[in-house]
C-alpha cells in the first residue's frame, strides 16, 4: 500500500464515514500543563533528590527550579487577576484597569518562561542560578 487513502479505499471505508473532529489546542495545552504539575507534585511529595527535580524541570523547558518557581509565581498572579475579574463586580474603569493588569501579568508570564529573557533578568538583578551539578546556569552557553 502506497498510501492510507488507498488502504481505506480497498477496505471500503470512505472519508465521509468519519465525523469531523475539531481539535482544541488550548484544551490540549491545559491538559499537558496539568499532567506536568501532577508529576511535579509527586516529585515534591516523595522528596525527590535535587538532581532528579532539576532533570525533570529542564526536560520541560525550564532552566532550573528557580526559573520554574518564578514562572509559577507569575502564573499565580495571572490566575488571581482572572479570578478577581470574573467573580467581582467592578465599575467600567476598575474593570479596564484590572484587564490591563491581567494582560501585563500574562505577558510577564510568557516572557519569564523564555530562558533567554529569564537569564537576562537574573543577570540584571545580580542573581545567581546554580544547578545541583554546580554549574552557573546564567553563564553557560545555550545550545
Amino acid at each position: 500500500m502506497s498510501s492510507i487513502a488507498e488502504a481505506f479505499n480497498k477496505a471500503g471505508i470512505k472519508p465521509t464515514d468519519f465525523p469531523e473532529v475539531e481539535i482544541d489546542t488550548h484544551k490540549i495545552e491545559c491538559d499537558m500543563q496539568i499532567e506536568f504539575l501532577e508529576k511535579w507534585l509527586k516529585l515534591l511529595e516523595r522528596n525527590a533528590p535535587a538532581k532528579e527535580r532539576y532533570n525533570f524541570i529542564t526536560q520541560h523547558g525550564f532552566l532550573s527550579e528557580k526559573h520554574f518557581g518564578l514562572y509559577s509565581k507569575c502564573i499565580d498572579d495571572v490566575a488571581e487577576l482572572q479570578y478577581r475579574l470574573e467573580d467581582c463586580d467592578f465599575t467600567g474603569e476598575d474593570s479596564n484597569r484590572l484587564e490591563r493588569k491581567l494582560k501585563e501579568a500574562e505577558t510577564m508570564a510568557n516572557n519569564i518562561k523564555d530562558i533567554l529573557y529569564y537569564r537576562i533578568i537574573m543577570r540584571q538583578l545580580g542573581q545567581k542560578d546554580i544547578s545541583p551539578y554546580g554549574v552557573d546556569l546564567l553563564k553557560v552557553k545555550l545550545s
